[in-house]
C-alpha cells in the first residue's frame, strides 16, 4: 500500500491555497487583493506551493493564472471539509 507523506504548510501558504480553491482560479493581482498580501509576497507563497505541486500556474497574456492541483483540492478537502470549492 502506498504511503502518502505529510505535507508541512505555513499559514500564509494554507490562506492562499484556500483562497484559490475557493475561486477555482485566479490571477497575482487579485490573490493579492483578496488576502491583503503583497504581490511579490503571494508570488513567494505560489512558488512554494508549487513546489509541492499543489497548484499549477500558467501565463496567460502576461498575467499569472493559478489554480489548485488534484492534489491541493483533496488537502484543502482533508483540512477543510466544509468549504465547497468553486469548480
Amino acid at each position: 500500500m502506498k504511503q502518502i507523506q505529510p505535507i508541512a504548510l505555513t499559514n500564509d501558504e494554507a490562506l492562499v491555497l484556500q483562497q484559490i480553491t475557493e475561486n477555482g482560479e485566479d490571477d497575482v493581482i487579485g490573490l493579492s487583493r483578496g488576502l491583503r498580501m503583497s504581490r511579490s509576497r503571494v508570488a513567494q507563497q505560489l512558488e512554494r506551493l508549487r513546489a509541492k505541486k499543489l497548484v499549477t500556474i500558467k501565463s496567460v497574456y502576461g498575467d499569472l493564472w493559478v489554480r489548485a492541483s488534484k492534489r491541493g483540492r483533496q488537502l484543502v478537502r482533508y483540512m477543510w471539509p466544509e468549504i465547497v470549492p468553486a469548480y
